[in-house]
């Protein structure tokens, strides 16, 4: 990962674990998805977030960054939350991979 992918990379994964001191009902009240601002190399960059609830029990919530490289192709920065049976922690590599 280069110097720019690890800022895309380090944004997406701060955004994420400002929501892991969350409360349950914040999570399980969110809308299905959203948006974020964040700032990399001194400029605003705008990230998305989408909320999936599989059950009363089990939510995921992702945030997706993104930047162009290249001429047609989109490089993704993804992270998240999930909360199953009350509890809030990072999707493991494995789940992160789902929304890739």
């Amino acid at each position: 990962m280069n110097k720019i992918d690890k800022k895309y990379q380090a944004a997406v994964d701060k955004e994420a674990e400002k929501y892991l001191n969350s409360q349950v009902s914040e999570i399980v009240n969110m809308t299905d998805d959203g948006n974020f601002v964040t700032e990399i190399n001194g400029k605003k960059t705008k990230g998305v977030w989408y909320h999936y609830r599989f059950s009363n029990d089990l939510h995921h919530l992702f945030f997706l960054l993104e930047r162009p490289y290249l001429v047609i192709l989109r490089r993704k920065y993804l992270n998240g939350i999930k909360l199953v049976k009350g509890k809030i922690d990072l999707l493991t590599e494995e789940e992160i991979s789902q929304y890739d």
